[in-house]
C-alpha cells in the first residue's frame, strides 16, 4: 500500500474529527481543517490556493478556481464547485510533484472558457481516491480530467471510486473535443500523446468532447474555416483543423498512449467529429471522431486535401482481469457539400477517425488517414456487449462517406475513398450476450422492488411528415439509481424479431442517447416500428423500457400506444431459446454487462442487436 493510499485513508477517518466547516477568510488556506466554499463567495474571493495537507472542501460555489500546490492531498466532501474564469475549477501547480484527491460522498467540478474540470498538467501525478464520487466536467476543449485545451495530461491514477467524465467540445474554429480522462483538444500545437492512465478498482464512465463545427472566422481568404476532431473517451484530444492559409500547421489527432484498467467496470465513448457544415464556397468536410479509448479524431479544413489530418493512435492499452469496458468510437463529423468528405469513426479501441477531404487531389489519394493500433491486448479483460466503432461521416456525394472505426484497430479513414478501419486481432468480438426478461431478479429475491421506466410519445398517432419525440422515464422502486444516468435507444423494424442501436444521422433521429429521442419527418413507412430504451445507471445497473409502437395516420399495422408493450419473454411469455448470429467489428448481440458484482443489478431481455445507419434499416456489412 503505497503512502498516498494510506495517507488518504488516515484523512478520510480523520475528516470525521474535523467539526464544523470554517469560513474561508482570504485568498490563500495554509492550515488543515474542513472548509465551507459557499463562503468565499462573501469576502468577494474567486480563487483559493492551498498549499497545506489536510485541507477538506465542502459546500456549494459557482464562481471558483481550487489551485493546489506542493504535492499536497485534497479532500472533497460533497462539493460543488463552478469555476466562471479560464481557470479549472481543481487546478493542480506545474510543480513535478504527486499530488492526490480524496473523495467522500457525492461532487461535481465543472469548468469554463477552455479548462479541464480537473486540471493535472503535464509533469505532474494526481491519484483519484474514493469511496465518493466525483463529476468532473471540461469545457472548450478540455479535458474531464487532465489536460487543458491545447495541453497533455500528467499522470492520472484512479482508485476505489465512481468517477463521471466529460470532455469539453470544441466552440471555435479549429478546436478539437477533449478527452473524457487524458489531453485536452488540440488547436495549432502538436501535441503528440497522452500521459499515462490507470484506473483500478473504480466505475468509470467517460465521454470525449465533440469537435467544432465548421465556424465562420473570417471572410478573408476563408481563413480559420476549420473544424476539430472528437475527443477520446479515455486517451487524446481531438486534433485541430489548422490554418487556411498555412498547410504546415495542421496537428493531427491526440494519440492515446499507455492506458491500464484493473478491476473496473469502464464505459468510454469518443467524441463525434465536427460537421463540415456549408461555408465559404459552399466548401468543407467533416473532422474524424475520436476513439472510445485511444487516439482523438484527425480535425479537418476547408481547404484540406490528401489527408493532412489523420487520427490520434491509440497503443499500449491494457484491460486487465476482472475489467468490463464498454468503449463506443465517436462517429465522423458529416458534410452536406457533394465533393467534401465524411470524417472517419474512431475505433471503440485503438485509433481516432481520420478527417475528409475537398475534392480529388492529389494522385487520388482521399481523405485522412486513421489512427493506427499497437500492442493494445484484452489481459484477463473483456469487453462489454454494445462496443463497437464509431460510424463513418456522410457526405451528399456518397462516394465521399467516411470509415467505420473496428472494434479494437484503426479509426475509419476519411472521405474521398473513406475506408473501414482495419482491426489488430489484439481483442476478441464482444461476448454474445443475451437478454432475458425471464431472469428478472423478483423483489422477493433482491429485498427490494426494481425500478422502471416508461416511455411517453409527444403526440399518439403521428401525422405523415410531422415529427415525435419519445421520452422514457424512471419511476418506482425502492431500490434508487446512482446519478448521472446514461440512455441507449433500440429500434426494431420486424416487430421485435431483431434490434439495432438508434444512432443520430444528422436528419431523421436525434437523442439516441439522451432520455428523449426525436424522429424527424416521420413516414408511413416508418410506422408500425418498435423502440426501447436502455437506462444504466453510474454503477452499470440497467433498466430496460418497455416497448412503444409508432403509430402513423391511420396505418392499421401500429397499435396506438395507449400503454408500453414489454418485448417478447416478458412475465408471462417466457423466452424461447434461439441461435444468436456472429457479430463482426460493427455488430454485437444484446446489450449489458453480465459481470455483475456486488450491489450491481442488471435486468435482462432477450434481442439480437446489429448497429445500423439511418432509421435502422440498412444494417452495415
Amino acid at each position: 500500500m503505497g503512502f498516498l493510499t494510506i495517507f488518504a485513508l488516515c484523512l478520510t477517518q480523520a475528516g470525521a474529527t474535523w467539526g464544523a466547516a470554517s469560513k474561508i477568510e482570504n485568498a490563500a488556506i495554509e492550515a488543515r481543517g474542513l472548509y465551507d466554499i459557499g463562503t468565499a463567495s462573501e469576502k468577494g474571493i474567486t480563487s483559493i490556493n492551498i498549499t497545506a495537507d489536510g485541507v477538506g472542501l465542502t459546500g456549494e460555489n459557482d464562481n471558483l478556481s481550487v489551485i493546489i500546490s506542493g504535492g499536497i492531498t485534497l479532500t472533497l466532501k460533497n462539493a460543488n464547485i463552478t469555476s466562471k474564469t479560464p481557470e479549472s475549477p481543481i487546478k493542480i501547480t506545474s510543480d513535478d510533484n504527486n499530488y492526490g484527491l480524496v473523495l467522500i460522498g457525492e461532487n461535481t467540478v465543472k469548468a469554463s472558457g477552455s479548462a479541464a474540470g480537473v486540471n493535472v498538467p503535464s509533469g505532474t501525478s494526481l491519484t483519484i481516491m474514493g469511496p465518493g464520487t466525483l463529476i468532473a466536467i471540461g469545457s472548450g476543449g478540455g479535458a474531464g480530467i487532465g489536460g487543458n485545451f491545447d495541453e497533455v495530461n500528467g499522470t492520472i491514477s484512479i482508485k476505489n471510486a465512481k468517477i463521471a467524465a466529460t470532455g469539453g467540445a470544441g466552440v471555435y474554429s479549429s478546436e478539437g473535443g477533449g478527452a473524457g480522462i487524458g489531453t485536452g483538444g488540440s488547436n495549432h500545437h502538436l501535441l503528440i500523446t497522452s500521459g499515462y492512465i490507470e484506473i483500478s478498482n473504480s466505475s468509470v464512465q467517460a465521454a470525449g468532447g465533440k469537435g467544432n463545427d465548421y465556424f465562420l472566422w473570417s471572410s478573408l481568404d476563408g481563413r480559420n474555416n476549420t473544424i476539430g476532431g472528437g475527443g477520446a473517451g479515455i486517451g487524446g484530444g481531438g486534433g485541430g483543423g489548422g490554418d487556411d492559409w498555412n498547410f504546415i500547421n495542421r496537428p493531427p489527432g491526440v494519440s492515446g498512449t499507455g492506458i491500464k484498467i484493473l478491476k473496473s467496470n469502464v464505459k468510454a465513448t469518443g467524441g463525434v467529429g465536427g460537421d463540415g457544415i456549408d461555408g465559404i464556397d459552399n466548401a468543407s468536410c467533416g473532422s474524424g471522431g475520436g476513439a472510445g479509448i485511444g487516439g482523438g479524431g484527425g480535425g479537418a479544413n476547408r481547404n484540406v486535401n490528401d489527408g493532412f489530418f489523420v487520427g490520434g493512435d491509440g497503443e499500449n492499452i491494457e484491460i486487465c482481469a476482472n475489467s468490463v469496458v464498454r468503449a463506443i468510437g465517436g462517429n465522423g463529423g458529416n458534410v452536406s457539400f457533394p465533393t467534401g468528405g465524411g470524417g472517419g469513426g474512431g475505433a471503440a479501441i485503438g485509433g481516432g477517425g481520420g478527417s475528409g477531404s475537398i475534392g480529388v487531389t492529389n494522385n487520388n489519394n482521399g481523405g485522412g488517414a486513421a489512427g493506427v493500433a499497437n500492442g493494445n491486448t484484452l489481459n484477463g479483460g473483456r469487453l462489454a456487449s454494445c462496443s463497437r466503432g464509431g460510424i463513418g461521416g456522410t457526405s451528399s456525394g456518397s462516394e465521399y462517406n467516411g470509415g467505420n472505426g473496428a472494434l479494437c484497430g484503426k479509426g475509419g479513414k476519411g472521405g474521398y475513398k473513406g475506408e473501414d478501419g482495419e482491426p489488430d486481432g489484439n481483442c476478441q468480438e464482444p461476448g454474445e450476450l443475451k437478454l432475458d426478461f425471464a431472469l428478472r431478479p423478483s423483489s422477493s429475491d433482491l429485498g427490494y422492488s426494481v425500478p422502471h421506466a416508461e416511455i411517453s410519445q409527444s403526440n399518439r398517432v403521428v401525422t405523415e411528415g410531422h415529427d415525435t419525440e419519445f421520452t422514457v422515464k424512471i419511476s418506482g422502486g425502492t431500490e434508487a439509481l446512482s446519478y448521472p444516468l446514461s440512455y441507449q435507444w433500440l429500434v426494431s423494424t420486424n416487430g421485435g424479431n431483431d434490434w439495432s442501436y438508434v444512432i443520430d444521422d444528422g436528419f431523421f433521429y436525434s437523442g439516441a442517447d439522451t432520455d428523449k429521442l426525436t424522429l424527424t419527418g416521420v413516414t408511413r413507412e416508418d410506422g408500425g416500428n418498435w423502440f426501447l430504451c436502455v437506462v444504466t445507471d453510474f454503477v452499470w445497473r440497467e433498466v430496460i423500457s418497455g416497448v412503444t409502437i409508432l403509430a402513423v395516420n391511420n396505418d392499421e399495422t401500429a397499435v396506438p400506444p395507449d400503454e408500453p408493450k414489454n418485448p417478447p419473454g416478458g412475465a408471462a411469455n417466457p423466452p424461447v431459446e434461439k441461435p444468436v448470429p456472429p457479430g463482426d467489428d460493427h455488430g454485437v448481440s444484446g446489450c449489458a454487462n453480465t459481470n455483475a458484482g456486488p450491489g450491481m443489478l442488471v435486468l435482462f431481455a432477450i434481442f439480437t442487436i446489429r448497429v445500423a445507419r439511418g432509421r435502422g434499416r440498412k444494417f452495415l456489412d
